[in-house]
């Protein structure tokens, strides 16, 4: 038998969004979730958690910033899904205070997440969500789900279209699905009643941005954005676009100018040919918006696209007094500034970088970083089992005991580790709402069978 859930509707830390111009936080609240899914009898809420590991078949490796070392977008978001998951299990408030309280303790919540396959239940399952561009992804999830369990809930997409496609097979399976880094708004509970996320979506970033610009200058009033043909990007222009209009103090004039693979010098869609059309109508504030999979931030197109716009700045002008640069997510603020060209440095000299981030990127004693940090063997051990790539095969990680001491979490690691949270708690809710559910009808029972019996008693006298 199987009991409905309704995973929290409360994150329990506030979203951080920083425009680090400024090192501006805003702190913008998570919006509210509904949602209906399985869990066993006993509280077992097995889980399909979704990462990309491959990149179209190829791996996507660790990477270096300074003296930061991280692992794969992949592997770093499943290590804090399963810190979370352990978290959850020995209720364990090191990280969500909030797992203290009597309603989530072990005596009056049963939930937990299978870490194991045991008798009573079916381990979670962590399955490669391969390329953001993938026409496989869902065709290939579709087939591994097969062979596993039937999950309480689908948690971990990353990439817009892997988690728009896997909405759709949510909503077949009847189940909820989290995501701890969507943010395009068409991932949302009115066109898909069973999804929500642990991130905002890029029409509050796009809204933080315009007000940025609006209070900083009026002379900010004019905008050029370059930008990739990305859904992402496209999908985050358009946003820009209604924030802009949005404004209660006129609407701002912006132009864009589309950057394409494979364009030589001059061509229409090059950075030579975008960027002096931009300084020929004389903007002044340039909006930089691309994506190439931000798991593959050091990718060849991605890099030589950054590099190819501050060379270009540079020879014509742009890269100094009287410009000023904005780079709108996707892109690690690290990147930018190590970055080994002295062109892309000069370019953020001064640059504006807006993005959602975690805290333990600014906070001081950040309590998910301490946690992550203290782990030791037995995580390891942990996360190397969970691993869904073979040993030999591409994309395959393996983690040595110092690992969590050796790397820093990747970008959004802590929306991962609060998107367990958030469904951890809706099972607790759910499952206590159940059971008043089920006190009430049994109450109607009894009293229903008293009301007959004292009928028949009347008859009788």
């Amino acid at each position: 038998m199987t009991k409905q859930f309704l995973p929290d509707s409360k994150s329990h830390r506030a979203i951080p969004m920083a425009i680090t111009y400024f090192f501006l936080s805003l702190l913008l609240p998570s919006s509210k979730m509904v949602f209906a899914s399985n869990v066993e009898e006993d509280g077992s809420c097995p889980l399909m958690i979704t990462l990309p590991f491959t990149f179209d078949g190829k791996e996507l490796g660790d990477y270096r910033i300074a003296k930061t070392l991280r692992p794969s977008a992949g592997f770093s978001y499943m290590a804090a899904i399963y810190l979370a998951m352990e978290d959850f299990n020995n209720r364990d408030p090191s990280v969500v205070a909030e797992l203290n309280r009597t309603e989530y303790s072990n005596e009056n919540c049963s939930a937990y997440f299978p870490l194991h396959e045991n008798e009573n239940s079916t381990a979670s399952v962590v399955l490669d969500s391969e390329s953001h561009a993938s026409a496989k992804v869902l065709d290939h999830l579709l087939e591994a789900f097969k062979d596993s369990s039937n999950p309480c809930a689908i948690v971990g997409p990353i990439h817009n279209d892997v988690a728009l496609k896997l909405s759709i097979l949510a909503a077949q399976m009847d189940i909820p699905i989290i995501s701890p880094a969507i943010t395009s708004p068409r991932f949302n509970s009115k066109r898909y009643p069973l999804t929500t996320k642990t991130m905002v979506n890029s029409h509050a970033i796009t809204e933080a941005l315009v007000d940025f610009l609006r209070y900083k200058s009026v002379d900010w009033n004019y905008v050029a954005i370059l930008h990739d043909t990305e859904d992402y990007s496209i999908d985050w222009v358009q946003n820009f676009d209604s924030a802009a209009e949005e404004r209660e103090d006129g609407p701002m004039t912006f132009r864009t100018e589309k950057l394409s693979p494979n364009r030589e010098p001059g061509e229409e869609a090059s950075v030579s040919y975008a960027m002096n059309k931009i300084k020929e109508l004389t903007y002044r504030t340039i909006v930089v918006r691309l994506f190439d999979g931000w798991e593959d931030q050091f990718s060849p197109r991605l890099g030589e696209t950054i590099e190819n716009i501050a060379n270009v700045a540079e020879e014509v002008g742009m890269n100094g007094e009287g410009y000023v640069w904005i780079f709108a997510e996707g892109i690690d603020i690290e990147f930018l500034l190590y970055h080994p060209n002295p062109n892309v440095t000069k370019l953020v000299e001064g640059a504006g970088i807006i993005n959602v981030i975690d805290e333990f990127q600014y906070k001081v004693n950040d309590a998910f970083l301490e946690s992550w940090k203290g782990k030791g063997d037995a995580q390891v051990n942990m996360i190397n089992e969970a691993m869904p790539i073979k040993n030999g095969t591409p994309g395959y990680f393996e983690a040595e005991p110092t690992f969590f001491q050796t790397y820093d979490p990747s970008w959004g690691s802590s929306f991962a580790y609060d998107a367990i949270m958030s469904v951890g708690m809706g099972v607790c809710h759910s499952l206590a709402k159940n059971a008043q559910n089920q006190e009430a009808k049994n109450a109607q029972t009894r009293g229903r069978r008293r009301a007959q019996k004292g009928a028949k008693g009347a008859k009788g006298g």
